[in-house]
This record gives C-alpha cells, sequence and structure tokens, in this order.
C-alpha cells in the first residue's frame, strides 16, 4: 500500500513539472485588453475679468466657427458644453471693454481659458422705449450725461425728415411707422447712427450719447454720413433690407451670418452665400468676417443687391448694382443701378471678398 501511494505521488509530481514546463514553453495569452480614450465632447470653462482683477458679468463668449454663444454670470465664468476635440478660437466682447481673442484647446479632460478686457471709452447704446405720441422723439447728450443742443438728427433716406435738438437736448420728429436709420451729428462729437422700428400704434422715444470726436473729421469719415443718406435715397426698399435692432430680436437673431443670409436669399441671390464674408462696419473703413458678429453689439444691418457682391481687386467698378457678379475683368454690371464708386470704402470689402459669393452689406455697431 505504501508503494503504491509513493508510486502514485512521484507519477503526480512528474505529471505537474511536465506541465509547468509545457506552460512555460507555451505560455497562455490573455485577451487582448484595449482602453480607448473617450472621444465623445467635452466642456469648456473659463473666468473673464478687467486689467483690474474685477470679475465681468454679461461678457458674450462666443465660439464663431461652431456658431456657439455664451454669457459670463456674475461670478465672471462661462462654460460650454458638448464641445468636439480640438483647439477653438472664443471671442469675449462686452459694451465699454476692447474686444478679446484667445485659442482654447479641447483635450480629453476639456478646456479651460481666462479673458482680462481692457476697458475703453465709449458712449452707451442708444436707450429706445415706446411713446404714446406717434413719430419719433428723444433726448441727446454726451457721455457725462450733459444735454446737448444743436444736434442735428436725420431720419436717412427718401423721408428727407430733419431737425436740430434744442436747449434741452429734446428733438421730434412725425415720422410715419415702418423701419429707419436715424443719423445723429454735432461738430466735435463722434456720428451715430441708430436704428427705430415704428409701429402704427405708437411712437418711439430714444436717448442717445455722443462721444467727443476731432475738431476736423478725416475725408473718409466726413463721407460716411453722406453715403449711407445717398443709398437709402436712391435705392428702393425692393433691393435693400433693412434690419434694425428691434426687428431682429423678434427674429430670434443671435448671429448676424444669418441676416446676412436671409438678405441675401429675399434679393434672389444663388444658394447660399459663402460663410466667411466682410462687411463694412460703421460705414468703413473697418471690415469685419459677418460670422464673427452677434446681435449683442450690433445696432442695424443693411444688405444690398440682387445678385451678390464676388468681390474684385483692381478693377474699378462700373455703374452696376449693390449686387454684381465679377468676372475675369472685375466687376460687371448688374441691378439694381447704384454708382457703387460713391463710397471710399467698398473697395476695402471688394477685395476681402474677392473670390466669395457674398451681398453687400453694411452693420452698424451700437
Amino acid at each position: 500500500m505504501r508503494v503504491r501511494v509513493g508510486i502514485l505521488g512521484w507519477l503526480a509530481a512528474a505529471a505537474i513539472g511536465l506541465a509547468s514546463r509545457a506552460a512555460a514553453q507555451n505560455p497562455v495569452r490573455l485577451p487582448e485588453v484595449v482602453i480607448k480614450a473617450d472621444p465623445g465632447p467635452k466642456a469648456m470653462t473659463g473666468v473673464v475679468r478687467d486689467t483690474l482683477g474685477f470679475l465681468l458679468e454679461g461678457v458674450d463668449i462666443t465660439i464663431p466657427q461652431l456658431q456657439r454663444r455664451a454669457t459670463t454670470r456674475a461670478n465672471g465664468t462661462f462654460r460650454f458644453d458638448d464641445l468636439p476635440r480640438g483647439t477653438h478660437e472664443v471671442r469675449a466682447r462686452k459694451i465699454g471693454y476692447g474686444p478679446q481673442v484667445i485659442n482654447i484647446k479641447v483635450d480629453s479632460l476639456g478646456g479651460t481659458g481666462d479673458f482680462e478686457l481692457v476697458p475703453i471709452p465709449r458712449s452707451l447704446p442708444a436707450v429706445i422705449t415706446s411713446a404714446s405720441r406717434l413719430g419719433l422723439s428723444g433726448v441727446v447728450a454726451d457721455t457725462a450725461f450733459q444735454t446737448l443742443p444743436g444736434v442735428e438728427v436725420n431720419v436717412v433716406g427718401a423721408t428727407g425728415m430733419k431737425t436740430v435738438t434744442d436747449s434741452m437736448g429734446r428733438f421730434y420728429l412725425p415720422v410715419h411707422s415702418g423701419d429707419y436709420l436715424v443719423a445723429i451729428s454735432k461738430p466735435q462729437f463722434k456720428d451715430k447712427v441708430v436704428s427705430v422700428s415704428i409701429p402704427s400704434d405708437s411712437g418711439r422715444q430714444v436717448r442717445v450719447s455722443l462721444m467727443p470726436g476731432p475738431a476736423v473729421k478725416s475725408p473718409g469719415e466726413s463721407t460716411i454720413l453722406p453715403d449711407l443718406n445717398d443709398r437709402m435715397t436712391r435705392l428702393t426698399m425692393k433691393y435693400i433690407h433693412l434690419f434694425t435692432r428691434e426687428r431682429m430680436e423678434k427674429m430670434g437673431i443671435d448671429w448676424i451670418s444669418n441676416i446676412n443670409t436671409a438678405g441675401w436669399v429675399q434679393n434672389g441671390g444663388r444658394g447660399l452665400p459663402s460663410p466667411d464674408c466682410y462687411v463694412l462696419v460703421d460705414g468703413g473703413p473697418k471690415i469685419e468676417r459677418v460670422d464673427r458678429l452677434t446681435i449683442d453689439e450690433i445696432e442695424s444691418v443693411e444688405v444690398y443687391g440682387s445678385g451678390g457682391v464676388v468681390g474684385y481687386q483692381k478693377s474699378q467698378p462700373k455703374r452696376g448694382g449693390g449686387g454684381v457678379v465679377v468676372g475675369k475683368k472685375g466687376i460687371a454690371d448688374s441691378r439694381p443701378t447704384m454708382d457703387m464708386a460713391h463710397s471710399r470704402f467698398l473697395r476695402l470689402v471688394g477685395q476681402a471678398n474677392y473670390g466669395k459669393a457674398c451681398p453687400l452689406t453694411f452693420v452698424w455697431t451700437r
């Protein structure tokens, strides 16, 4: 019995040894485990301060290429959810501060970025309220809230209505219902353009503040308001689409590129305009990509033409439409009739839009 047990033990030990050597020579491969990083959307957060370190509420934060926007909270923070990975251009704007653009990278952990805005002197946006008296009335003051007499108030376009403020800075014009641009100017102050939408059953009252300006305007600046009045007078509403701020708010517009598209379609443009069209800002010479502008900073938008401005390089424009088509030799004629050479700054936006399908668009900031 002992011999049998000993033999069995020896055999068991031998078997275990053989199995161990076989396992060493032919190791068992476990299933490969692959850990994949989460490719899903991530969040972006940040804080906005001024140069003194104060947290800023109500700053407009935008990601133009994604058509996303947010507003900072009382503690200066902002947040975007569901963003794709990559580096995004993010813009911060607030009235009274210079805009700032930074690039924020969103990776597997999300992304963060902080802004520091520089205060700049700027007049407050016009405040427009309803009035029981029909027409347009208001008060004009300077940035110190001192009322300004002798300010010219001109409802630009075919109405031909204009007046000057009295000794208390007040004015009144019996304007009928409709959408209008109102040019407000006084020597040694910067000009301002305000948009108003006057309903048929009531009037509008506007309070405007003007910034101090140079005693003598440059040749380019001195043509901006005459150019505005000229094109608003000579073109009928069939070929111009004016979007006041009030009208855009009722439409639920956030991005001015949507207005650019709407004007293009209403003007009979084929397909859709290029997404990166440039527009003239405040009559020029500043231009800006329309897909970077939001309603927060815009007072009104003018979209012209029936075919779209594709831009030009060297050729002088002929008499032709607010909407034109560009060939190899420059700008070809189109309708409606409009002498595009009357503006000193149209060439700037034409060069920027060279090779693109873009309407001729003017935007006026608040």
